[in-house]
């Protein structure tokens, strides 16, 4: 369903079986039911129409080239009235030219199985509406169906993530040396304000360079992981080929259409093995790191691989009664309930509780300690919401460590946690085999942290974890959050109990 400004437009992909018309039966009682629950004339100001398009299956001089007249048998015709009074019954004009082909069947006849219909209201806003047989992927005997609308959504402003991995390292570090010479040279900071002013001024610097020479993604819906420049270069032939072919084909006797067939057989092999030899290749290469991601892969159920959006999702009440949210604010405020505790009216903290004394001292953050983090990060994990990637820092360690230094160490002796760490991006993501995704409990969120933050806190609990480690702070049976100490670990503690029971 598509909603903008002028009105609203629903979009129905509509598969027909060729042995029965149930299909068509069953969309006529939806659009009753929907008539009865939403009535158009409620809305006089908005222009509300449907476009259904599909595989219909049905053969009729209406849309079929007259050429075709074989295919006009009784049966077929009285097939396609189905249809066509229900075209009637709402008003439904047809938007791809009459005679135009959508499918070349095994014995190279073209014919009509694939049509398009748009509301009498919305057909002056359709631009275009052709089928494209150049652009015919190589599997398929049906040509793709191009059809331009001229309808304004509102959508969301969107810019593109930058391209970290396609950086030229050698300009950023130049670049970034020349920024921090801007900078006042790095020393101990004395006050809160000469804490935040240190840490605005340095991660403006990093921005400016990032503006100046990473560039951004150019992001495809089309793209594939397996994709090559040789199948690039075949698509392309078999694409010049098949216009070439289309001029000749009263000439059915012609060379260029044995020709087309093997390009496209050609490319059909050469898809194949590309993506067979990709994934065999990637599972060979399968370690510790990326196990999980395998099992994931391969455990997942199928899908048709569309982009993940958040639907109308479904709010329970007090009483039992459900409401849908179709706002991005609602759905935002119903997710955060969802994924986080309301803060208790009382914590039930004493504020009279004696604590034992320290187990072992404050020791000051080190340049060498700062440096171990960075090294420890992954290249390129989403940035938060500074848009500093964890490959500048590691790229630009030396020269970032001497600035980062004094602004770490400054955190604890002026005891002032800086506000921009404590905000962060969230993703929403679905969590798998979920039946029902307009529940708010069917997602899960990813927290996009500040990169300069993680890093802090990544020496302070390598820290925090040698000194308990050292002093034997912890339980010997605790195996999670312990250095060395792992889910495998604890099965063979496990089994090694039942064995001397």
């Amino acid at each position: 369903m598509l909603i903008g400004e002028g009105g609203k437009i629903s979009i129905y992909n509509i598969y027909n079986d060729c042995t029965h018309s149930q299909m068509l039966t069953k969309f006529q009682a939806h659009l009753d039911a929907r008539e009865q629950e939403n009535p158009a004339h409620d809305q006089p100001n908005k222009v509300i129409g449907d476009i259904w398009l599909g595989d219909f299956n049905r053969h009729h001089p209406m849309w079929e080239d007259e050429a075709n007249d074989r295919l006009f048998t009784n049966q077929n015709l009285e097939d396609a009235e189905i249809l066509i009074d229900l075209l009637v019954d709402h008003d439904m004009q047809m938007t791809l030219l009459q005679g135009t082909p959508t499918i070349r069947n095994s014995a190279g006849n073209l014919t009509r199985l694939d049509n398009v219909f748009a509301s009498s209201q919305l057909l002056e806003w359709v631009m275009k509406c052709n089928a494209r047989p150049d652009n015919q992927p190589p599997t398929a005997d049906h040509f793709p169906i191009a059809t331009q609308l001229d309808f304004l959504v509102k959508t969301n402003p969107m810019e593109t993530a930058r391209n970290f991995r396609a950086t030229d390292w050698e300009e950023l570090k130049g670049a970034l040396d020349d920024e921090l010479l801007e900078l006042d040279p790095p020393r101990e900071l004395n006050s809160k304000e000469e804490l935040i002013s240190a840490l605005d001024r340095l991660e403006a610097a990093i921005k400016r360079v990032i503006e100046k020479v990473v560039p951004r993604k150019k992001p495809s819906p089309y793209a594939k992981r397996w994709w090559t420049k040789e199948l690039e270069k075949a698509r392309k032939r078999v694409r010049k080929i098949s216009r070439n072919a289309r001029h000749y084909e009263w000439f059915p006797a012609h060379t260029i259409h044995e020709e087309w067939k093997k390009a496209r057989n050609e490319l059909t092999e050469l898809l194949r093995k590309t993506k067979r030899d990709h994934f065999n290749d990637w599972i060979e290469n399968i370690n510790v790191k990326n196990l999980w991601d395998a099992h994931r892969f391969a455990s997942a159920p199928v899908t048709d691989g569309a982009k993940v959006r958040i639907p109308t999702l479904k709010k329970m009440s007090e009483t039992r009664q459900t409401t849908e949210i179709q706002d991005n604010k609602g759905k935002s405020k119903l997710l955060h309930e969802a994924f986080f505790y309301r803060l208790p009216a009382d914590p039930e903290i004493d504020p009279d509780y004696h604590y034992l004394n320290p187990a072992f001292e404050f020791e000051r953050i080190t340049d060498e300690e700062i440096k171990r983090a960075i090294r420890k990060l992954s290249l390129y994990k989403a940035p938060g919401p500074n848009e500093i990637s964890n490959s500048i820092l590691t790229h630009c360690i030396d020269e970032l460590t001497l600035f980062l230094g004094p602004i770490y160490r400054a955190i604890f002796t002026q005891k002032h946690y800086p506000v921009k760490w404590k905000r962060y991006t969230t993703a929403v993501l679905r969590k798998g085999g979920r039946a029902d995704y307009t529940i708010p409990g069917s997602y899960r969120p990813i927290a996009l942290l500040d990169t300069i933050a993680k890093v802090m806190a990544s020496v302070v609990k390598d820290k925090i974890q040698y000194h308990t480690e050292r002093l034997q702070l912890l339980p010997q049976m605790q195996f999670g959050g312990r250095p060395g100490c792992t889910t495998t670990d604890s099965l063979h503690t496990l089994t090694s109990f039942i064995k001397d029971a």
